[in-house]
């Protein structure tokens, strides 16, 4: 199941209880600064918990925080939400695991159902603002059905089945969308019929000369496959640059059509959107023809920042487009490496011809922890031959340095806080067209609380989670890297929820990640994502303690 998570930073209310008595704290622990006083064991702390050598109030009310339980694999139990947790606790309840029957046929008994596919279950998250639940399986070839494992809790609820054909199948089917109604009893989704007479597009690529095997079309509508899969390689039944591809009666509205190269010689083709409806159900695409162009010959480039000093493992890629009268679209062509040790990369590029050579947009990403920025340039490729030994192109600009996020992380009484893991993430576009969104990069707080983190400049999500059975919560901020910002940041005033985690017939469920979050709007839609205020794991026993926010304070 596959999950993501955006979050921003505003307050959390939760009303807590006073924490009594005194110890002094064990070396190494946050000072009483922290919030509260310390500790070695429960009873100093009358009603709140000894957490890290300090005491911790109790959250006397969850306020508007929603649950996400996660079993492990084969207990029986399965992901579990509770948009609202006021009443949830102190003992949570995963829902019980569904098999659920997803099956398919035709809309006649002469109509065959493809063989080799997934069934694909996708239910809208009860949480607002999360990502939808997923559920896959592949579909038995012979009853052409799939049993999902789901949860008992998605009854009754609107969702989307899909039929994903999986090659060989993909060649001749398109995938499938069905809205249905979970239903509230029984263990059988309604069978689902694939609609005859599917959407037709034909069409042929060639060079200047002959059609051109080697290429894969496909139909894409808002960036979703939604056609069958053709090779325009040459067969008994279909000449060399022909192909075609089905898409689902149900198609209407714009479709963009790819044709990519299934070598590294060729570039790939995207056409202009082509506008799909029931009084247009089959569509002869014209002829696309590729401009001539050279062969790729052998080139080498080198990175190195402003010291002259090379840059290894940096992912270099050069794209270029190529002018073509004879395509109603647009003709690219791009090629990836990494640098060695020596800061030199390999790279076979498409030249220019004798007196024009070829532009590129050149995009360097050194690898995350380097204190060199990302950057977009342009290279020029010139012709040299085919069998002319690897060129090194001399017009890649030197790296700057990137700017460097330092800061000291504090408690809410303003102690250091050692051993937390800080995660900083690119929320707005890269600063270049030619480079992708970087990874998130991380790094951990040393004994004086402070962290160092190189970042291309831009807008980041940091994220700050303190190691296992610290008495300070989680906590996530926005920060423009590159405009100057604050020397620390000051963690909220944590308090403590604790509680157990059974299945279905009540029996402890160890080794669970629960997570609370923050939901950003009421409604499940149009929605930010949740903040994650914590991620815990049940103990042998099914038992948690989680340490979540009261507020949030930037200094």
């Amino acid at each position: 199941m596959n999950r993501t998570l955006r979050s921003s930073v505003p307050a959390l209310a939760l009303v807590f209880a006073a924490c009594a008595g005194s110890s002094e704290a064990p070396a190494g622990s946050i000072d009483a600064g922290a919030g509260g006083v310390t500790c070695s064991g429960e009873a100093q702390c009358g009603d709140g918990a000894c957490i890290g050598g300090l005491c911790v109030s109790r959250a006397e009310s969850l306020g508007n925080l929603a649950i996400e339980i996660a079993p492990p694999l084969g207990r029986g139990a399965q992901l579990t939400e509770i948009p609202v947790a006021a009443d949830a606790l102190p003992s949570l309840t995963a829902d019980a695991e569904l098999n659920l029957v997803a099956s398919f046929g035709g809309v006649n008994m002469s109509m065959d159902v493809p063989s080799m596919a997934s069934a694909v279950l996708s239910v809208p998250s009860a949480i607002a603002g999360r990502p939808a639940l997923v559920f896959s399986q592949s579909l038995n070839p012979m009853t052409k059905a799939a049993t999902l494992a789901v949860p008992e809790g998605i009854r009754s609820r609107d969702a989307t089945l899909g039929f994903f054909p999986v090659a060989p199948s993909d060649g001749t089917s398109p995938p499938y969308m069905f809205p249905l109604t979970i239903p509230a009893m029984g263990p059988t989704l309604p069978i689902q019929k694939l609609p005859a007479n599917p959407f037709t597009m034909r069409g042929h690529i060639q060079d200047p000369f002959t059609g051109k095997g080697g290429f894969t079309a496909r139909a894409f509508k808002d960036g979703v496959l939604v056609s069958s899969v053709a090779s325009t390689s040459a067969t008994v039944s279909n000449n060399a640059g022909d192909f075609v591809i089905v898409l689902p009666a149900t198609t209407e509205g714009d479709v963009v059509v790819q044709v990519t190269a299934d070598a590294g010689n060729d570039p790939w083709v995207t056409l202009k959107p082509i506008t799909m409806s029931p009084s247009t159900p089959n569509v002869d695409i014209p002829p696309i023809i590729l401009p001539v162009y050279a062969n790729p010959n052998a080139f080498r480039l080198n990175v190195h920042g402003g010291d002259a000093m090379p840059i290894s493992g940096a992912t270099v890629r050069a794209f270029t487009t190529i002018d073509a009268e004879g395509v109603s679209g647009s003709v690219q062509f791009v090629r990836e490496g990494t640098t060695g040790t020596d800061g030199n990369v390999a790279l076979a590029l498409i030249p220019g011809d004798t007196p024009m050579p070829r532009k590129y947009s050149l995009g360097v990403m050194p690898p995350p922890g380097s204190k060199w920025a990302s950057q977009c340039s342009e290279v020029h490729v010139p012709y040299i031959g085919p069998s002319t030994p690897a060129q090194l192109l001399p017009d890649v600009p030197p790296l700057v340095l990137r700017p460097v996020l330092t800061r000291t992380v504090l408690s809410a009484g303003a102690a250091p806080v050692a051993n937390v893991t800080v995660t900083a993430t690119r929320t707005d576009p890269p600063p270049g067209p030619c480079l992708p969104t970087p990874q998130p990069v991380s790094a951990t707080t040393d004994g004086r609380g402070v962290f160092t983190l190189p970042l291309d400049a831009g807008m980041y999500q940091i994220d700050y989670v303190p190691p296992t059975g610290s008495p300070v919560p989680r906590y996530s901020e926005i920060v423009n890297v590159g405009a100057g910002s604050p020397t620390s940041v000051q963690l909220p005033l944590g308090v403590l929820i604790e509680g157990d985690v059974r299945d279905a017939v009540q029996v402890s469920l160890a080794d669970t990640t629960v997570r609370f979050f923050e939901p950003q709007c009421p409604a499940p839609d149009s929605c930010n994502a949740p903040i994650l205020r914590a991620l815990v794991q049940t103990d042998a026993n099914g038992h948690f303690r989680a340490v979540v926010a009261t507020s949030t304070q930037v200094k």
